[in-house]
């Protein structure tokens, strides 16, 4: 009887020192190669009342450390941003513990979440290809501090612009393999938990055949469908479907919002009468404003045969952009805000950017007069007013 009450006092007490309860997690981090006071923010969806939703949290980097807490009743996907970098992580209501190096922060160690060892299983398929982007990943963002130096356009800034692309291409690349990498391992594992957000992953990134994608999730356990993140990865495949027309010979996508006048702006209006040229951009964007000159030669040189500029801001502070369009005299052409719903929504249907699947900015879309898409760039350069200008010769 004795050795009975000391056995349940014992479990009593084991269930006592448990410091984290089921609905939550902690996150304790020692990140190598990050200065004193940095920002470190962690990102992850949450599904509240049938709308998924990001939540964000942040805090500083002390004596190389870092800790984060919050509440979660299942294994949830993290984004882990550390400076310009970031890291995809799996944790659970539990308490962890992660290393990271930022020479090599895609291997990280992460300790105290039972699904890890799925992903280490993963990360040993990903990791000569993670290494890679993670290095053409540095290298962009070292071409874009050269181009955000510059204060005058020319041919430099234009040969910088083409390194830029040229790296962006091999990142491609290099995702198309991991994304490939990424739908072998889960057909090879798909009961396990993080199957279903891999599919998410590859689907987000809008390289592999949608079709593709969602036939391997409709192969998925019926159990996996039904937790979060089988919920999640639905949604984006979902998504992705929605939005297949944004590409080039696709139909443009239709938005209908007020602009900066008050006047309400309707894609679908000018079709039969005028071609439409998207510009996206934003308030903080140091090469959409060193292009602005260039927006104003198309408008100036094309506006009298018809065509039409809409700006669509990726500023998510209503005052900032209402101050660059007063400054850069923007208001020439209608101005409309992108985003238009809630601003933490993950799946934002009034996000005019999320459904053009603009990922960096600055941002074109040319909708010709039948409403399909005939060209997408990165940016206006000197080979795409020749492009632009031949399309429009024929066609105005």
């Amino acid at each position: 009887m004795m050795r009975l009450i000391f056995c349940v006092c014992l479990l009593t007490i084991l269930m006592s020192c448990s410091n984290t309860p089921s609905d939550s997690f902690t996150l304790e981090g020692s990140v190598k190669g990050l200065e004193e006071g940095e920002t470190i923010t962690l990102f992850y969806p949450l599904l509240q009342n049938d709308q998924w939703c990001a939540v964000t949290d942040t805090t500083k980097v002390i004596d190389g450390k870092f800790f984060f807490k919050g509440k979660i009743d299942e294994l949830t996907p993290v984004s882990l941003y550390l400076g310009d970098i970031f890291v995809q992580l799996y944790i659970e209501p539990a308490d962890m513990k992660l290393m990271v190096d930022m020479s090599q922060p895609y291997a990280y160690e992460l300790s105290g979440a039972e699904v890890e060892k799925e992903n280490i299983e993963l990360k040993k398929e990903l990791a000569s290809d993670e290494k890679k982007q993670y290095e053409k990943l540095i290298e962009i963002l070292k071409v874009l501090e050269q181009i955000n130096s510059l204060t005058d356009e020319g041919p430099v800034r234009d040969s910088l612009i083409n390194v830029f692309e040229q790296c962006r291409a091999e990142r491609n690349t290099i995702t198309e393999r991991l994304d490939k990498t990424r739908l072998d391992f889960v057909l090879k594992h798909n009961t396990y938990r993080i199957a279903p957000h891999l599919l998410y992953l590859v689907s987000r990134n809008d390289i592999v055949d949608g079709n593709m994608i969602k036939s391997i999730y409709n192969g998925l356990p019926e159990q996996s469908k039904a937790t979060s993140i089988g919920k999640l990865a639905f949604k984006q495949i979902e998504s992705q479907e929605m939005a297949g027309n944004s590409m080039v010979g696709g139909i443009a996508p239709d938005f209908k919002v007020e602009d900066l006048s008050g006047k309400t702006v309707q894609l679908s209006e000018f079709r039969n009468n005028n071609y439409v040229l998207l510009d996206f951009w934003a308030s903080w964007c140091g090469p959409c404003i060193k292009e602005i000159p260039k927006m104003k030669k198309i408008h100036s040189q094309y506006k009298e045969k018809g065509l039409v500029i809409i700006g669509i801001s990726c500023d998510t502070e209503r005052e900032n952009w209402l101050k660059a369009v007063d400054k850069h005299e923007l208001g020439i052409w209608s101005q409309i805000l992108s985003a238009q719903g809630a601003d933490n929504a993950l799946f934002n249907q009034d996000d005019i950017a999320d459904f053009y699947k603009v990922d960096a900015i600055p941002f074109c879309v040319l909708v010709d007069k039948q409403g399909k898409i005939v060209a997408r760039w990165q940016h206006i350069g000197d080979e795409q007013l020749i492009e632009l200008d031949n399309i429009l010769k024929t066609s105005l």
